[in-house]
């Protein structure tokens, strides 16, 4: 039987690798060969050219009047805002955690279970976001994109769980040598917390190099563009003025150039994730 599983687990890998390993082969190939059926899975010419038009000067950068490749400045655009949304989620989240988990104050059911609500809450809030935003003159502007995903309610949610299976002696013990609520929390519960710090960061790492939308609205200047948003006007712009000859190929070299940063993250956060998703969903 066991035969029989390992190829049930690989044909399923398989198939959900597929679509990857395509992008990837198409990436590299011109658009008679994108263009054949069936595709070949084991391409006979390789080019660089869909990748080579988005590193050089295009017509793009040109019509914005800005005469530089745009990519490394979106790319370090995008880290900025990864980093800083990175350690403002898990800072909010991680106090406010544990003031869930080890306080007992009025309130303290409802108001959680409030927060919780956000997890699920569909996005409806769109267009009163971006009139605050507006309103607080953070259109065009990073904090614009930050600050709006600062709070994770599912980022407080797996703090106050995970430290809900920290023994409370610990805390005790040190409230007993003189520690303070600051010392307790940054020197005996964050180093503990690994594991949903782990998880966090890979959830807001990929939700930020997925978020499409707000930061269209919000990042309206051709500098101040994240890569998602960057790559995306960049192929529309070319398909609209016809002056990109391979848009499949090219439209492929931008996904691999933005998988590429979550594989990354994800590759240097895996031991944490499964542990921190695990502990962080059950109450000990």
């Amino acid at each position: 039987m066991k035969p029989i599983k390992y190829l049930v687990v690989i044909a399923f890998t398989a198939i959900l690798l597929m679509p990857l390993y395509l992008m990837l082969i198409g990436s590299f190939q011109e658009i008679n060969g994108l263009m054949k059926w069936p595709p070949n899975l084991i391409p006979v010419q390789t080019t660089l050219k869909n990748y080579e038009a988005l590193f050089t000067d295009n017509e793009y950068s040109i019509h914005k009047g800005i005469d530089k490749v745009m990519i490394p400045k979106w790319a370090v655009n995008t880290i900025v805002i990864l980093i800083v949304k990175v350690l403002l989620v898990i800072s909010i989240a991680l106090m406010s955690g544990y003031a869930f988990s080890v306080y007992n104050f009025k309130f303290k059911k409802p108001l959680f279970i409030f927060f919780i609500f956000g997890i699920v809450m569909p996005p409806v809030f769109l267009i009163p976001s971006y009139i605050t935003a507006n309103f607080l003159g953070l259109v065009d502007s990073k904090w614009g994109v930050i600050l709006p995903a600062a709070f994770s309610a599912m980022a407080v949610y797996l703090f106050k769980n995970f430290i809900d299976t920290i023994p409370r002696s610990f805390i005790d013990s040190a409230r007993i040598d003189g520690a303070g609520e600051t010392s307790i929390l940054t020197k005996i519960i964050l180093p503990l917390c690994k594991p949903p710090i782990g998880v966090i960061t890979i959830l807001v790492s990929i939700g930020t190099l997925q978020d499409y939308i707000w930061s269209l609205l919000i990042l309206r200047s051709y500098e101040n563009q994240t890569l998602t948003v960057g790559i995306i006007t960049l192929i529309e712009f070319g398909l609209e003025t016809d002056w990109i000859v391979n848009p499949i190929g090219m439209s492929f070299a931008g996904g691999i150039i933005l998988i590429l940063p979550m594989l990354l993250i994800f590759s240097f956060s895996q031991k944490y994730f499964m542990t921190g998703a695990i502990t962080g969903g059950i109450k000990g």
